[in-house]
């Protein structure tokens, strides 16, 4: 159980942006949340650690779209998959956007990494679709940044939020 949770940077952002990075992540804490609500240009949302964006992506996931379940696994990915049906596109109903909650346990190791990220998406007109991934960055750098973007034409939009929070287990 994590004896302290700090804020390390929030944003949300005022106009269109073709992505979103965390910089100059501090290696003071044991293990990292990272917190969205999110529209895009698209139903996809991808990260890349420390601008990594070589084939050292593998990832499981799991979905829920209406009443339809889906799988799917992939290695050797140069971006990190972490949800499909995470974002709302743009033709989603006005103002619907995601909550995508990331865990990062042990980024400063020199481990591989491991995300687990949760996200839900209602997207009004057609349904809510929820998704469970878990990624695993085949790389041992400590992490020091976060790179986010929507596929597509790679656009958050307006009122997307980001925060990142650092856990102390000690």
């Amino acid at each position: 159980m994590p004896s302290a949770m700090s804020l390390i940077s929030s944003t949300v952002l005022s106009s269109t942006s073709t992505g979103f990075s965390f910089s100059s992540i501090p290696s003071t804490y044991d293990d990292l949340i990272v917190k969205m609500s999110i529209r895009g240009s698209s139903e996809r949302l991808l990260m890349a650690f420390n601008g990594t964006t070589s084939s050292n992506y593998n990832l499981s996931t799991f979905g829920i779209a209406l009443t339809s379940l889906a799988s799917y696994t992939r290695a050797g990915w140069s971006d990190n998959h972490l949800a499909y049906m995470a974002s709302p596109a743009h033709s989603a109903s006005s103002g619907v956007f995601s909550f995508v909650d990331l865990y990062i346990p042990s980024y400063k190791t020199s481990n591989y990494k491991l995300v687990f990220s949760d996200s839900l998406n209602d997207a009004a007109t057609s349904g809510v679709y929820t998704n469970n991934a878990i990624v695993e960055w085949a790389e041992t750098s400590v992490i020091t940044s976060l790179y986010f973007r929507s596929g597509g034409t790679n656009d958050f939009y307006p009122e997307s939020s980001f925060a990142i929070y650092g856990i102390k287990n000690s």
